[in-house]
């Protein structure tokens, strides 16, 4: 399923939060927004689920505009997992799986077997099918996450939006939860936008990158052709010196102090 935002610019309390936003997801791609705190990565992904509303610009799926697609058909389609997720009462693993597939669900119609075998085929995929009777206050925090991931997959979306889906997990479950999407977006073909903070997990994972600053894209492109020294000293204000990892063909960045400009 592919996604086009063109033109788009979003106002909150009167201040001009994006400007200009084109963006380009084609079906099958991951798609990594990366930039500062405070540059709009958030708001961007909030507007193109439609939790915040645009002032102007277009955004569209497959060629419909995201303001025609009813609500249900757009749950249906599209799935997101925002940065903070609560829970208001202690679910097992399968019963916040289960919420996954309420959009599927007409009205007055019951939870059916077809729905159940959905929800374990998810849970299957994201490795948390032994999991199914576990409280989900009980498990760690990737755990967690691979089960809310779960629940999106339930939805049987044709696009994943991820809001910083590795945040306050060690540097093991992000490894776990990033594979997890990449191996979930080769085998079901499901495409992905996700907002990343760690730049190499980004270069690792992504078909290809936006970067954000001041609300506006800076540049975007392949990892390899956009994460590079003038964009991490224009961007974020550090030096870096970067490095080829030729075991898993990409490149990384080592950090080696901020510049005068990031100071």
């Amino acid at each position: 399923m592919d996604l086009k935002v063109s033109n788009l610019e979003v106002f909150l309390e009167n201040k001009r939060i994006l400007k200009n936003i084109h963006l380009e997801a084609h079906e099958g791609e991951i798609i990594s927004l990366i930039g500062p705190n405070g540059s709009g990565k958030s708001t961007l992904v909030k507007t193109i689920s439609r939790l915040i509303k645009a002032h102007s610009g277009e955004i569209s799926y497959s060629g419909r505009r995201i303001g025609s697609i009813p609500t249900k058909e757009l749950a249906r389609l599209i799935a997101v997992l925002p940065q903070e997720k609560k829970l208001n009462t202690d679910l097992t693993v399968e019963q916040l799986v289960s919420y996954g597939r309420h959009p599927h669900l007409s009205f007055g119609n019951r939870f059916g077997s077809e729905d159940r075998e959905i929800v374990m085929e998810a849970m299957r995929l994201t490795g948390m099918a032994d999991y199914w009777d576990r409280s989900m206050h009980s498990l760690s925090g990737g755990e967690r996450q691979r089960a809310w991931i779960s629940m999106a997959l339930a939805q049987q979306p044709r696009f994943l939006i991820l809001d910083e889906p590795t945040t306050y997990l060690d540097i093991s479950y992000q490894m776990e939860v990033l594979e997890l999407v990449e191996n979930l977006n080769r085998s079901l073909g499901i495409t992905v936008l996700m907002v990343l903070h760690d730049l190499n997990h980004a270069w690792r994972y992504s078909d290809s990158i936006y970067v954000l600053k001041d609300g506006s894209v800076h540049s975007h492109g392949r990892p390899g052709d956009v994460i590079d020294r003038n964009m991490l000293k224009d961007v974020f204000g550090i030096d870096a010196r970067i490095y080829e990892d030729t075991a898993n063909n990409c490149k990384f960045f080592i950090p080696g102090g901020r510049t005068k400009e990031g100071a």
